[in-house]
């Protein structure tokens, strides 16, 4: 598919890998590396290969939960009641152990309008989305962000969005004085994709 061809060391790699996967979902996320592998060589490094390679049952389980709340390489953090100490705490606290997400406890995302007269923005995480109206032209989110190894082992992982997640940060937003609509997201090839408005918070 890609002009050079798979590196012959990374592809010996992830053949001694993907023949220890038993289960269906690791065998799954095994043939997502490939894919994405053949499609843009060097999209995956050996350290990502060995990182893949050591997971456990329950660590895929909180990678899955944790993909359900990805909006883009971040977890928006003020999502008022959803957030429960004794699951998300742990997870975030998993997450930092394998270096998937930024230390700092709290962090913060800028998101910037697209258009020049008010502010205006998609947020999207899996198959949906939230899109803002309001006033200025940028709005400073508290996040839990992923590390650069984070963002790759995240994407890697299917998941559909938490809805109830969605809504709790939709309604802190609109507390803040934006518009909130909340859609589907349909993706496109090159990192685009289409909202397709539903309903208004």
């Amino acid at each position: 598919i890609a002009e050079r061809p798979v590196d012959p060391d990374w592809l010996l790699r992830w053949q001694e890998a993907a023949a220890r996967a038993v289960a269906e979902d690791f065998q799954n996320l095994w043939a997502r590396v490939l894919v994405d592998e053949v499609r843009q060589p060097g999209s995956h490094s050996l350290r990502t290969l060995a990182f893949l390679a050591s997971l456990s049952r329950s660590d895929v389980e909180a990678l899955m939960l944790a993909a359900r709340l990805d909006m883009g390489g971040f977890i928006c953090s003020d999502a008022p009641g959803y957030f429960h100490a004794d699951i998300h705490a742990p997870l975030f606290d998993l997450l930092r152990d394998m270096g998937l997400m930024q230390d700092e406890r709290k962090g913060s995302v800028t998101l910037r309008s697209v258009s020049r007269a008010d502010f205006r923005a998609v947020v999207r995480c899996q198959n949906k989305a939230l899109f803002l109206r309001g006033e200025g032209l940028q709005v400073t989110l508290p996040v839990h962000q992923f590390s650069r190894l984070g963002r790759e082992v995240i994407g890697l992982i299917p998941a559909m969005a938490d809805t109830a997640y969605l809504f709790a940060v939709a309604t802190a937003l609109k507390k803040r004085g934006f518009q909130i609509e909340i859609g589907d997201w349909f993706g496109q090839d090159g990192g685009g994709g289409l909202f397709s408005e539903q309903m208004t918070v």
